[in-house]
């Protein structure tokens, strides 16, 4: 809308129009025109605050784990477990008879999915068991486990001393512990090598033991599955360091997992026909 000015009218102006008027009746109409202001500008109403957005929608219950619930399984034998479900994976371990792990899944084409000393693996369904296998026993009665020295049946020490092994006796109970599970888990080794004379403490104190390859060097697959069993299992039987194939691996530099070691100039020497294996001090 237009803004509305006062009108100054002179004398002049008035009495053309016929219209007579005095000085201060002219100057009191100027100034009651003058007092006029122009209309207030019109205000639009105020929009109305955006209504608040609703929040996502959230479950009021958490929803269910995707992972399915661990069962515990048996060995029923002394069982390789490896990195894949193939025999021509690699051997992470062995799980002794008797010993339980916890699957991941169902079984896949005849391979049950574990849990192995926290790494994902495989074990072949035909020797697990949710069924804790009945413990065997010896000739002398006394249990076939292999987890200390009066655990082992007589007749197994007496067959690898059969077999040609020497200085068992007078072995440190930990080197003892090494012995009684190279029986239950690698009954393959017949030929064990404990006190001996040497220019390290190890063998004469009587905390090592030498594993001896039944075909030497050409049991490398062997080899390799029983230092990285002793591994695994180096915290529970008391393990200090492995040495196999030119390699060695101690408990207290476990990151730094398997390090080279120089070359010896022989096969015994450079540890490639045996494992050996030195325990803590007891």
């Amino acid at each position: 809308m237009a803004a509305v000015h006062p009108v100054r009218v002179g004398a002049a102006t008035l009495a053309s129009a016929g219209l007579i008027v005095s000085g201060a009746q002219l100057l009191t109409a100027n100034q009651a025109l003058a007092s006029q202001t122009a209309p207030t500008a019109l205000r639009m109403p105020a929009s109305p605050a955006p209504a608040a957005m609703p929040s996502p929608w959230m479950p009021t219950t958490p929803l269910p784990s995707a992972s399915a619930k661990a069962t515990l399984v048996y060995a029923t034998t002394d069982v390789r477990v490896r990195a894949s479900a193939t025999t021509a994976s690699a051997i992470v371990g062995v799980l002794p008879r008797g010993g339980h792990v916890g699957t991941r899944g169902a079984s896949v084409n005849g391979w049950t999915p574990v849990n192995y000393q926290g790494t994902n693996a495989w074990i072949s369904s035909d020797y697990l068991s949710r069924t804790k296998p009945a413990t065997s026993t010896g000739s002398n009665g006394s249990s076939g486990s292999g987890s200390s020295g009066s655990s082992t049946p007589t007749s197994s020490w007496a067959a690898l001393t059969a077999n040609g092994s020497s200085g068992l006796s007078g072995l440190r109970p930990s080197a003892k512990r090494i012995v009684n599970r190279t029986i239950t888990a690698f009954p393959q080794i017949r030929t064990i090598y404990g006190i001996r004379a040497d220019s390290m403490a190890d063998h004469p104190s009587g905390h090592a033991v030498d594993l001896m390859l039944p075909r030497g060097s050409g049991d490398a697959a062997l080899g390799q599955q029983i230092a990285a069993y002793f591994r695994a299992h180096a915290q529970e039987l008391g393990v200090q360091y492995i040495m196999y194939n030119k390699q060695i691996w101690n408990i207290s530099r476990d990151s730094e997992g398997w390090r080279a070691v120089a070359d010896r100039g022989s096969e015994t020497a450079n540890h490639m026909d045996h494992v050996h294996i030195t325990t803590i001090w007891d």
